[in-house]
């Protein structure tokens, strides 16, 4: 039998607002936004979907490995000009902006809110790049502006630095004297100088071992000391498509204990983080590095890990987490134009994405592991009133790998929930997300019946059960949520 506790663990913290956001690839925004007189429609529908299910838009994040070399030419008549070294690689060698990239922000919904990422180049002539950046931007975004980040993962890829000498504490340092610069050349008379997203550090064991670059340590050199933090950042991934040997679906995402095992990191940090007054983010994050790796990242058994990765997330003192997208990337949630075969529209883990936005909507949602075994993962969903908190929902994942092609026995799990839960006092709905298997595409995925579409629409009618009896069967490889029609207490 599945325990239920009636609350969450004293404490828990409450989820915000836009808890799933995105990351784009600075170099790839266009694409994802359209431009003014053509919007990418299909971009719009998807993030309207995360409005109507969730309650608020998800925030977007610009940057990555592009915002560290993108250049801004304050002459420049066109709004990007990238460089490839070879036809089809996933990120251009050279980027350069000029005013009017800015206009792309001004396309998607209103009500989103932005973190940009800006260069971090050494020298005072890299000072005076980054503060032409920010003042461009600033002057542009305003108040949709959440915050600036200085450099991109500069404990592991410092650009101009020197890698033998370069540290934390000589980073802190740096960046203390950038975003003072910033902040009194381009916000000087505003009330917003806590506009930086500190850190934008890579977890440890995602690209390399070191683990001395990580959030308490930036604290404890310095970096919050003049006030200018608004949130700390750290990337997370969960595996790398350009190591030699390669990430499986199995072993690196519909296994729960492989998970927790680099979650451990974030519960600490965000601990800590969380206690001195800031806000703590995966500000980048998806599946397998280096872009995504095919069969692993763009299939539905990535839906179910991004499900079970976003809740447990969740329960900790994490702010909100924002998935990285680039076009052409195999993780991305979907492809916003059609790049050489890939057509346009959503990806598997949309999906994955949109049921965590809709399972945590809200605001007011609290999350508690109620089982956490390597191939079965639940999470009790509480919601918090002005007098208590009451059981809103159960998830329940079913991580055993079932692959349709291969064929055999789809085996499955059932699980009896206790009397607390289905006293008679309310009724239970359930909705199930399915596919034929681990492997499968977009095409054969269904969240309680409906599909969305390639341009983005949720279609099809939903289709919900009744819960009849205490016990529920979740065939492997599958999810399902349990919403409460009465909620109980």
């Amino acid at each position: 039998m599945l325990e239920v506790p009636a609350y969450p663990l004293p404490g828990a913290p409450i989820v915000g607002k836009s808890f799933i956001s995105y990351s784009i690839e600075f170099a790839d925004l266009d694409d994802f936004t359209g431009n003014r007189s053509t919007p990418n429609q299909l971009s719009v529908n998807l993030i309207n979907n995360l409005k109507d299910v969730g309650g608020s838009y998800p925030n977007i994040r610009v940057g990555g490995t592009t915002a560290n070399y993108a250049v801004f030419v304050s002459d420049q008549e066109e709004p990007i000009i990238l460089h490839y070294a070879t036809p089809g690689a996933d990120q251009p060698y050279s980027v350069t902006w000029g005013p009017t990239w800015l206009d792309y922000f001004d396309v998607l919904p209103e009500g989103i809110e932005y973190t940009l990422g800006l260069s971090f180049n050494s020298s005072t002539l890299g000072q005076t790049e980054t503060i032409q950046e920010a003042a461009e931007a600033y002057s542009v975004l305003n108040r949709s502006l959440y915050a600036f980040e200085v450099g991109n993962e500069f404990d592991a890829y410092p650009v101009d630095r020197e890698t033998q000498t370069w540290k934390l504490q000589t980073y802190v340092d740096q960046w203390l004297e950038r975003t003072d610069a910033v902040a009194a050349e381009v916000i000087a008379d505003q009330d917003v100088e806590a506009i930086f997203q500190a850190g934008v550090f890579v977890a440890p064991n995602t690209v390399s071992n070191d683990s001395s670059w990580n959030p308490k340590a930036a604290f404890e050199d310095g970096i919050a000391t003049t006030g200018k933090v608004k949130s700390f950042s750290i990337h997370q991934y969960f595996g790398a498509a350009c190591r030699p040997v390669k990430p499986t679906l199995a072993d690196s995402l519909l296994n729960h204990t492989y998970l927790t095992s680099y979650m451990s990191y974030h519960e600490e940090m965000s601990t800590f983080i969380t206690s001195h007054g800031v806000r703590y983010v995966i500000g980048e994050t998806n599946s397998i590095a280096c872009q995504g790796l095919a069969g692993v990242s763009d299939v539905f058994g990535a839906a179910l890990w991004s499900i079970d990765y976003a809740l447990y997330a969740a329960s900790l003192n994490v702010s909100s987490m924002y998935f990285h997208m680039g076009l052409g990337y195999r993780y991305a949630a979907w492809q916003p134009v059609v790049n050489g075969t890939n057509q346009a529209g959503p990806r598997p883990l949309y999906y994955g994405n949109l049921i965590a936005a809709s399972t945590l909507a809200g605001g007011d949602k609290q999350v508690r592991v109620l089982a956490n075994e390597t191939s079965f993962t639940a999470y009790g969903i509480y919601k918090k009133t002005e007098t208590t908190v009451l059981l809103d929902k159960i998830v329940l994942l079913n991580l055993v790998l079932y692959n349709s092609t291969v064929g055999g026995e789809r085996t499955s799990l059932s699980v009896q929930l206790p009397e607390s839960v289905l006293n008679g006092k309310s009724s239970a709905v359930v909705r199930r997300f399915t596919a034929p298997g681990a492997e499968s595409t977009q095409e054969d995925i269904e969240w309680a019946g409906r599909k969305v579409s390639d341009d983005g629409v949720i279609v099809g009618q939903e289709v919900v059960e009744l819960l009849k009896g205490d016990t529920i069967r979740i065939p492997a490889s599958e999810a399902v949520v349990i919403s409460f029609r009465k909620i109980c207490r």
